[in-house]
């Protein structure tokens, strides 16, 4: 499993797809689906999905470490995962 250096992966990378900055897609994206999952399931059980679907996410990105579509380079990134854990934080404090 590839890992992401923790000092090359950067806070503001502009690796994104959907909004430029990497990590901002990351929190927003797993507020949005705890956000969803806590409609459907609950609130503990949307957190859990959210943060699991998430982690599943970065194992995924560590054993595939190229991205054919935009050619980036991935790997496991604690950075990504911390980023995913505030975005549910948030959503678990305003709820």
């Amino acid at each position: 499993m590839k890992f992401l250096p923790w000092k090359e992966d950067r806070w503001l990378s502009k690796n994104g797809t959907i909004i430029c900055f990497d990590k901002l897609e990351h929190f927003a994206g797993s507020f949005i689906l705890a956000w969803i999952f806590s409609g459907f399931f609950g609130l503990a059980w949307g957190v859990g999905l959210a943060f699991g679907l998430g982690f599943l996410w970065e194992v995924k990105d560590g054993f595939y470490p190229y991205n054919r579509l935009t050619g980036a380079i991935e790997g496991f990134s604690w950075k990504d995962l911390i980023a995913n854990v505030a975005g549910i934080g948030l959503y678990y404090g305003l709820s």
